[in-house]
């Protein structure tokens, strides 16, 4: 019966196949991440100015992607493109220039 009903579908496998090895696979992260729930109280409170939060945007055809940064206290939003491609190492390389080019400017 079941090689049967195998047979109507797209493919005619009746199992899924795994298409990379566990032991090939990249680590998605460059380092380990803190938890939300770990960072200090003076983050939680929204009392200095420096304190990021980052995402990552990703258009509907996966084919441009845009970091987002923003300061949880005065809510200063950089957009930052990523025309390179949207892996861990290309976002984390454009993020680090925009933070170092902040860290620069007068005031």
């Amino acid at each position: 019966m079941s090689r049967q009903l195998t047979r109507r579908l797209r493919t005619g496998r009746p199992q899924r196949r795994r298409r990379r090895r566990s032991d090939v696979r990249q680590s998605r992260f460059i380092a380990p991440a803190v938890l939300i729930d770990q960072r200090p109280s003076v983050v939680e409170n929204r009392t200095r100015i420096g304190d990021w939060e980052g995402d990552l945007i990703v258009d509907r055809m996966s084919q441009s992607a845009i970091g987002t940064m923003v300061d949880r206290t005065s809510r200063y939003l950089r957009l930052i493109h990523l025309p390179s491609g949207r892996r861990a190492d290309q976002l984390h390389d454009a993020l680090f220039a925009v933070l170092v080019n902040y860290q620069r400017l007068p005031g």
